[in-house]
């Protein structure tokens, strides 16, 4: 099987993320004002934008950009910049819905079906172009030896994306 890169890469978003408030999936999708993190099954909603999510001892913190620093309002201070770790969405910094130990320790992410899907056929495929994104993609998986625990583990994941 050949791999090509696709001409668009339709898997930025929707994110697919942990709900903070229940650990179910939840999604953060990009609209006009910024973004908006949405629960498929408890009520939480919220949008984003100016502010910063971020998980402190399992609460949900909102933080708000004020005199070009990271400003925590339920204290009063300002904080250091959040950057998004491998695994976590960049906006509210929720762990993705879609990851997995992979290869010996290695984590294993996608952001959402589309980007799954992408994964899978550049990691089964037996020929392969080198150009666009797979370029980046970590030498852990462009392995051979790899190919069969890494398509194990995104079926794994595929399967928490069926409704129930």
């Amino acid at each position: 099987m050949r791999f090509r890169e696709p001409a668009a890469l339709a898997w930025q978003s929707p994110v697919e993320v942990v709900c903070p408030r229940c650990g179910s999936r939840a999604t953060v999708r990009e609209n006009d004002v910024g973004y908006r993190l949405t629960c498929t099954r408890c009520p939480l909603a919220v949008d984003g934008g100016s502010e910063r999510h971020v998980l402190v001892d399992g609460r949900l913190v909102v933080l708000q950009w004020k005199h070009g620093a990271w400003h925590d309002p339920a204290v009063d201070r300002y904080v250091s910049v959040f950057r998004a770790r491998e695994g976590e969405e960049p906006v509210f910094g929720l762990p993705l819905w879609l990851r997995t130990e992979c290869c010996g320790g290695h984590l294993l992410w996608a952001n959402n079906e589309e980007h799954l899907g992408y994964i899978e056929s550049y990691v089964g495929a037996t020929l392969r172009e080198s150009v666009g994104l797979s370029t980046v993609l970590p030498t852990w998986m462009k392995l051979a030896k790899n190919r069969e625990d890494i398509l194990r583990s995104l079926h794994r994941l595929r399967t928490t994306l069926a409704p129930g």
